[in-house]
């Protein structure tokens, strides 16, 4: 139960270019991934800021109706 292997003679240099093609594709994707997280947490937090005021709002409507 041999099993066969097969060599074949490449250019390293053609290798390594088409990994670093990869890892700038990755890096490209994970700069867009980065602000869009950046973009969902700024409007999280603007989303947080509303419901505050909102929330303090209530309160003062209620206290001046006599709650």
């Amino acid at each position: 139960d041999t099993k066969s292997v097969m060599l074949e003679e490449v250019d390293a240099g053609t290798v390594i270019g088409e990994v670093q093609s990869g890892v700038d594709s990755l890096r490209e994707d994970l700069a867009t991934t980065d602000e869009a997280a950046i973009s969902l947490y700024e409007t999280l937090l603007e989303k947080d800021e509303v419901d505050a005021a909102q929330d303090d709002a209530l309160i003062e409507l209620y206290e001046k109706v006599g709650g």
